[in-house]
């Protein structure tokens, strides 16, 4: 049986989530309870009166320059290790999707596994890109223009200035970017805040795993503040892996081995005929309309 929201099922979701994510550890799967698991909006699916699988959806703001609307977000998604391959995950797909179709333009999804989507109407638009730097490359920069985020700081204008260069992404409220930050925080990661004349000019979502130093993503306004970072992470660690969109040039600021593709983005036009009145454009897909755009995509959903 599929139930259309998670309410009252918290303790059952908690569960289920600490015997199927093995990538997140305990106290990560307990932060994105209590900052990112909104009940209302998650699919389940009930068996033998248990919750074997779920997929937790959100609402997010779509913009197409100032223009905007409302989208589906697919981001976390678990099934029990004794319920796997029984199609679970495609019923509450389809049962999500029937919900999109009805109330939004666009549905969302930022994936490593694209065909499961891409069955069903979804077309990748952007790539993001993992790439691994030696610290020895990172002597350009001053490590004394960054500090560590605390809350006297506001990072949503810079936010929201990068992202004006983007279109065909989504955007964050400040109530939502400020759950972002809240949620990377209590993920056991930390923000590195990058300043030019005391004024912010970037910030840097990162953890380190003793073996190296993962930065998650960026949000910059020059190459010096990338400098800046990347010198004060590189006295800290022997390697830096990084993860940007395939539009973010980082070849030209350093010397780079070969980049792997770390996901994917899909995008999903639920209604093309609106869609094409609201954007403006005679729209048959979500790649017609992503070629059609002047400036790059992104979209890093991260929830």
């Amino acid at each position: 049986m599929i139930v259309h929201n998670a309410i009252g099922l918290q303790s059952d979701i908690l569960s289920l989530l600490e015997k199927s994510i093995l990538h997140m550890d305990k106290n990560q799967i307990r932060a994105w309870m209590k900052y990112e698991f909104d009940p209302s909006s998650m699919f389940c699916m009930i068996v033998d009166n248990k919750v074997v699988s779920c997929l937790q959806t959100k609402r997010r703001t779509f913009y197409n320059g100032e223009s905007k609307c409302m989208a589906t977000v697919f981001t976390m998604a678990a099934t029990l290790p004794d319920y796997r391959q029984r199609r679970y995950f495609s019923a509450l797909l389809e049962a999500a999707l029937s919900r999109s179709n009805a109330n939004d333009l666009v549905s969302v999804v930022y994936t490593t596994f694209p065909k499961l989507f891409e069955t069903r109407s979804f077309l990748p638009v952007s790539k993001t890109l993992k790439y691994s730097i030696s610290s020895y490359r990172c002597d350009k920069g001053n490590e004394k223009n960054v500090s560590f985020y605390n809350e006297t700081m506001d990072l949503y204008p810079i936010y929201k200035q990068f992202m004006s260069c983007f279109d065909g992404s989504i955007q964050y409220t400040k109530q939502e970017f400020e759950n972002q930050l809240a949620y990377q925080l209590n993920s056991q990661k930390k923000i590195l805040v990058m300043k030019k004349d005391n004024d912010i000019d970037g910030f840097l979502v990162y953890k380190d795993l003793k073996t190296h130093i993962k930065v998650d993503y960026m949000v910059y306004l020059n190459s010096s503040s990338i400098y800046d970072a990347f010198r004060y992470l590189s006295l800290r660690t022997t390697s830096i892996t990084f993860i940007v969109s395939e539009y973010e040039r980082m070849e030209k600021l350093f010397l780079l081995d070969y980049p792997r593709l770390e996901g994917e983005l899909l995008v999903r036009l639920n209604h093309a005929r609106l869609f094409s009145q609201w954007s403006g454009k005679e729209i048959k897909n979500a790649s017609q309309y992503y070629q059609s755009l002047e400036n790059p995509v992104w979209m890093h959903v991260i929830e």
